[in-house]
């Protein structure tokens, strides 16, 4: 069951999910100065070796590496999401670049 590789993908997504999150609740705590923002942002950061090392069992570390990439386009979207900011039109050219390398990597 561990070694499925199913298991190794959804670590793989937690890990960027983790990230992600951890930075938009950080971003949070910087503006209400919530303690719980803080702390779920510590949670978050905390987990994020936990499954980065499961991924890592059964994935190349290329691909985990580069797939830490698309972190920064999660965030614009959970900070679009969440916090309610607006996605400016000039970061859709990053968001293509991010994810065509990534692509292209892949490939």
């Amino acid at each position: 069951m561990l070694h499925s590789p199913t298991v190794f993908w959804t670590a793989l997504v937690a890990g960027l999910l983790f990230t992600a999150g951890g930075q938009v609740c950080f971003k949070h705590y910087y503006t209400t100065r919530r303690r719980l923002d803080l702390f779920s942002a510590l949670a978050l950061f905390g987990l994020v070796p936990v499954v980065n090392f499961l991924a890592l069992r059964g994935l190349s570390f290329g691909l985990v590496y580069m797939s830490t990439a698309v972190t920064q386009v999660l965030v614009l979207f959970m900070c679009w999401g969440f916090l309610g900011e607006t996605l400016k039109r000039t970061t859709l050219p990053g968001i293509v670049l991010i994810l065509a390398g990534i692509i292209i990597y892949a490939v």
